[in-house]
């Protein structure tokens, strides 16, 4: 038997959700999050992906079957490789909607536990899913949930609440840690050799017998970086593509006021130069050609990056990657190393231009015009994200940031609807800032989110000299699958500016259009070079 199978995302279908949203466009302002990050025709709503498809099939006249989630999960991959090295027999399903049939065969051969990882979930349908699917199968086998929704679930929900929402979820047992793989390591092991009898209780474990949720007893978990780096040798070269991600650091050295990742990911770590190097030696005999790195300032510090920068060229592995990038003061000798070493894109957290909304936001060290500056200069691709409507925000903040946006704009961009987490720092200075609501729908001393709504179609009606970029199943992230899988970067880019102005025009007071007007927007693009059809 297999001792255990990671799963993956579970791809909702786009456009029911956000019919759902559109449900609750007068209480929230997660549906205009929708219209900003989608295209409307015939009345249905598709991600970026999904219309360049249709597109694409259209004009070529064959299938394309694009989509993002079919990169190596992170999260998927290293709990295998940890799995994998404490000698526990264990497979992966990365996209679940894809590799559903091999989980059932797996299922019918025999296995003892099934992981399910909850990276990119907001709700439980997903998880709920796969766990319905899964029982149809075999009533006996053990299934594990574990990730930032559970720790989400048990951190943010009172006792009662929580007991319910796991409940419902339907899992046997749920890791509750930041890291969990030592956890789920133990636990995985346990039900190894226990065969059916009951498993011990243990630090951050907890279990769900005939509606009974056990109590949890948190240790902390504190996995070494260097000590459990990617062995990619215990993967099949088949299980993986030529794009892989990858992380040297954990954790984050700040604390803005609006993320919650800090909290999650706990105690900032990074690899060692040694570690970094293995992996990419076993990376480049593999033949991959793409590295996204994770890390959620890959420049910080910046001697770190540009150690990186000048190992990857002195062993000439001929990488090309991206990563995100915290604009802080930084130097052109640095960019132009980013540039020889590979870099074709980085992912600017700018979130805004004004100085009074940056100090609210615990972000006032950026220097953003500095950084676009360089990486314009150095013809290194970038995306500028920005949030509009955090407490502090006037209608004088949002048009100095779009005025200075416009002076100096970055490749791409996409501006946000503030989200209010109750676990972000800002919520201890909710009397101060007069902060009410959660998630979508909040107000504040100086905005609500239907202001917010507003400034930001402002933002996007203005902004004509960067291209906005949508965030569902895309982003500046999918550039790498895409190039392998037959799309050029002219195809890409002009295809984005055609979307862009679709968005444009919704911003500006339009509706959805048929296929044949929508398709309008799109007349003479250049498929020069596009080879990608099944």
């Amino acid at each position: 038997m297999l001792d255990c199978v990671i799963v993956g995302m579970n791809e909702q279908a786009f456009d029911p959700y956000a019919k759902r949203q559109e449900l609750l466009k007068d209480h929230s302002g997660s549906y205009e999050e929708i219209l900003t990050n989608s295209i409307r025709m015939d009345g249905r709503y598709y991600t970026s992906i999904e219309f360049m498809n249709c597109l694409l099939g259209e004009l070529t006249s064959s299938e394309w079957k694009l989509n993002l989630f079919e990169t190596s999960n992170m999260g998927v991959f290293y709990l295998t490789c940890f799995l994998r090295k404490h000698h526990l027999d264990t497979e992966l399903v990365n996209h679940y909607n894809t590799g559903k049939e091999k989980l059932f065969r797996w299922l019918a051969e025999g296995v003892r536990c099934i992981a399910i990882t909850t990276t990119f979930y907001v709700t439980d349908e997903p998880v709920m899913e796969i766990i319905r699917d899964i029982r149809k199968l075999d009533q006996t086998v053990k299934i594990i949930v574990g990730g930032p929704r559970i720790y989400d679930i048990y951190t943010s929900y009172p006792k009662a609440k929580r007991d319910l929402a796991l409940g419902r979820i339907g899992a046997d047992y749920y890791i509750v840690d930041s890291q969990g793989e030592s956890a789920l390591c133990r636990l995985v092991g346990e039900i190894k050799r226990k065969e059916g009898r009951e498993i011990p209780a243990a630090p951050n474990v907890i279990a769900v017998e005939n509606g009974h949720v056990s109590d949890c007893v948190q240790v902390r978990e504190n996995n070494s970086l260097d000590g459990n780096v990617m062995d990619w040798d215990l993967f099949d070269r088949k299980e993986y593509g030529n794009v892989v991600y990858m992380r040297t650091t954990r954790g984050c050295r700040y604390s803005c006021a609006y993320c919650t990742y800090p909290q999650f990911a706990g105690n900032y770590e990074c690899c060692s130069l040694e570690s970094v190097e293995r992996e990419m030696d076993q990376l480049k005999q593999k033949g991959v050609k793409y590295i996204i790195f994770i890390d959620d300032s890959f420049n910080i510090p910046l001697q770190r990056l540009q150690a990186v920068c000048e190992m990857m060229l002195r062993k000439r592995y001929g990488f090309r990657w991206l990563s995100f990038f915290r604009c802080v003061k930084t130097d052109r000798d640095t960019v132009r190393l980013m540039k020889e070493s590979g870099c074709i894109g980085v992912y600017l957290g700018v979130e805004s231009l004004n100085r009074r909304v940056l100090l609210n936001m615990r972000k006032a060290d950026i220097d953003y015009m500095t950084c676009s500056s360089l990486f314009a200069e150095a013809g290194i691709l970038t995306l500028g994200s920005f949030i509009v409507g955090f407490p502090g925000e006037t209608e004088e903040t949002i048009r100095e940031t779009v005025r200075m946006f416009r002076e100096c704009p970055t490749t791409f961009y996409n501006p946000q609807l503030y989200y209010h987490s109750k676990m972000a720092p800002v919520n201890g200075r909710k009397d101060e800032f007069q902060l009410k609501g959660n998630g979508y729908s909040w107000s504040h001393g100086t905005m609500d989110w239907k202001e917010a709504v507003y400034w930001k179609n402002y933002m996007i009606r203005q902004v004509d000299n960067s291209i906005l970029l949508p965030l569902y199943g895309s982003g500046i992230w999918a550039l790498p699958y895409l190039f392998e899988n037959g799309v050029t970067l002219d195809f890409f880019m002009d295809y984005s500016r055609r979307v862009s102005g679709c968005i444009r025009d919704y911003a500006a007071g339009g509706t959805g259009k048929t296929k044949e007007q929508t398709f309008r927007y799109f007349d003479g693009i250049n498929l020069d070079g596009m080879n990608g059809a099944d």
